[in-house]
């Protein structure tokens, strides 16, 4: 939509950005100090030796566990701050580089994917920003399915160090970061965050209506926002394009500069091992009914001559 902008995972903004080698990179395909995005930005905010800056920040290192978000909320109504030294200087830096984009792109709405409610709540807490949550939940065993078997970047420690890898998740990682995450995105609401679900399934079925959505959404919490009545009307085909773009850890399997056709995924139902399947569904049960998912879904492959179909 017209004043949109999405920048990726902030989360992992001082971790993906340093990692050397060219393992991780920009979504234009260009290292983070050759983006014509990024690289000004990074410069207008820290100066030209940004990378070295940025290694005193990591925002992985210092993000607190969801749990304990309740009593940082609880603490904050008090008027006390729980935040140790290095998220206070990390989540500012955060600000600053909000500031920047917002300076070189004036009235922009700036939309973070980062699939963390912990980030979310503390950035939220941040004077000047104005935040509002869409969760987009998919079917936790078509998510693991997914995970373990399609490689992603990840950021993860590496002796005293991080590292940031593409590579695919075992199972009971892919299980406890589904947990993780989409318990902690709940927290966002219930600590106050103005929050709206979405099903990933209900996304595919209908992206108009759910884009609307979050419009109406969006615009009841005061941001304003101009509706792209073509792109709209584009969505209603499930066909868009994915012009250039500039995202922070984004997955170098989606590729900018072409038109996809959205459908959903249902490979996991063909290729996952029934005794496994039923393994997932006792695990994910309590999600599974909180979300309204079939507990054995049966679904044939939608008819498309296009097997490269964005899914």
């Amino acid at each position: 939509m017209p004043g949109m902008l999405h920048v990726g995972e902030l989360r992992g903004i001082f971790d993906y950005t340093t990692i050397p080698d060219g393992v991780m990179l920009c979504s234009c395909g260009r290292p983070y100090s050759e983006c014509s995005f990024w690289n000004p930005i990074f410069e207008a905010a820290f100066g030209r030796d940004w990378p070295i800056v940025f290694n005193d920040f990591r925002v992985e290192r210092n993000l607190p566990r969801a749990i304990t978000l309740p009593f940082r909320a609880l603490s904050r109504s008090i008027g006390q701050d729980l935040l140790n030294p290095g998220q206070r200087k990390t989540f500012t830096a955060i600000v600053s580089l909000l500031r920047v984009i917002a300076e070189k792109h004036p009235g922009t709405i700036i939309i973070d994917s980062s699939k963390s409610g912990a980030f979310g709540w503390i950035l939220a807490q941040q004077p000047g920003v104005s935040m509002i949550a869409v969760h987009l939940v998919r079917d936790p065993r078509a998510t693991v399915f997914s995970w373990v078997n399609r490689p992603i970047p990840l950021v993860e420690p590496f002796g005293v160090k991080w590292r940031a890898t593409i590579r695919t998740m075992d199972n009971k990682a892919a299980i406890e970061d589904w947990i993780r995450a989409n318990g902690s995105a709940w927290l966002m609401k219930w600590l106050g965050i103005p929050y709206m679900r979405i099903r990933y399934e209900s996304f595919v079925e209908d992206p108009a209506g759910s884009v609307e959505s979050i419009l109406r959404f969006a615009q009841h919490h005061g941001f304003s926002i101009a509706e792209n009545f073509a792109l709209l009307s584009r969505l209603k085909e499930k066909r868009f394009c994915l012009g250039e773009r500039h995202l922070i850890g984004a997955n170098p399997r989606v590729k900018s500069q072409r038109e996809v056709q959205l459908r959903e995924d249902i490979v996991w139902l063909r290729e996952t091992p029934w005794p496994k399947r039923l393994l997932w569904t006792i695990i994910f049960l309590p999600w599974l009914l909180w979300y309204g998912y079939s507990l054995w879904p049966r679904k044939q492959d939608p008819e498309t001559p296009d097997d490269e179909a964005l899914r």
